[in-house]
C-alpha cells in the first residue's frame, strides 16, 4: 500500500462514497479486470478524474513563452522554494513564476493530492537542513564578526581624532 493510495481512500471515505467504491470495484472485476486495475479505474470514477476533460488540463498551456523570456534561469532550489510558496495563494499568475516548469508544476501539485503529498514529503523535505547543519550553522553566529567591525571602526574615528588634533 501507497501513500498515494491512503490519499486516495481517504478522499473517498471523505466523499462518503467508500460503499460506491467497492460496488464498482466489483463489478469491474467481474467484467475481467485485474484487481489492481478495477481499484485504480473504480477510484478514477468516484473521484471524477478518469477521462478528465482535456480543457482543464489546457488550461494553463495557452502561457505565453514570452512572458518568461526576460526571466534569468531559475535553480531548481529556486523553483521548488516558489512552488512550496504558493500551492495555497491566490491568484497567482504565469509571470509571478520563476520558469514555464515551476507554473506547470505549481498546477499540478494543486490539482493532484497525491503528488502535492510527494512533492512536500519527498522533494520540498530535502531542501530542507538537516540537524547536523542547523547545528552546525549556529556555531558560527556570533563568530566576533560585529565586534571586529565595531572595532575598526573605533579605530577609524580614533586615527581621524588624532590626525584633525594635528592640524
Amino acid at each position: 500500500m501507497t501513500q498515494r493510495d491512503d490519499d486516495i481512500r481517504a478522499q473517498i471515505r471523505q466523499l462518503d462514497k467508500w460503499d460506491d467504491f467497492i460496488e464498482q470495484r466489483k463489478v469491474l472485476e467481474a467484467q475481467g479486470r485485474s484487481k489492481k486495475d478495477a481499484w485504480e479505474q473504480a477510484a478514477a470514477e468516484i473521484l471524477g478524474t478518469e477521462n478528465e476533460d482535456t480543457n482543464k488540463a489546457d488550461s494553463f498551456c495557452d502561457v505565453d513563452i514570452e512572458q518568461f523570456a526576460d526571466k534569468p534561469t531559475a535553480s531548481a532550489r529556486q523553483i521548488v522554494q516558489w512552488v512550496f510558496e504558493h500551492i495555497r495563494v491566490k491568484d497567482v499568475t504565469p509571470d509571478m513564476a520563476p520558469s514555464p516548469g515551476a507554473y506547470s508544476l505549481l498546477l499540478d501539485v494543486r490539482n493532484n493530492p497525491a503528488l502535492r503529498t510527494d512533492f512536500i514529503h519527498k522533494v520540498w523535505a530535502k531542501l530542507l537542513p538537516t540537524r547536523s547543519e542547523i547545528e552546525s550553522s549556529k556555531r558560527f553566529e556570533d563568530d566576533g564578526r560585529e565586534q571586529i567591525e565595531f572595532i575598526e571602526q573605533i579605530e577609524r574615528i580614533k586615527r581621524q581624532v588624532e590626525a584633525d588634533a594635528v592640524l
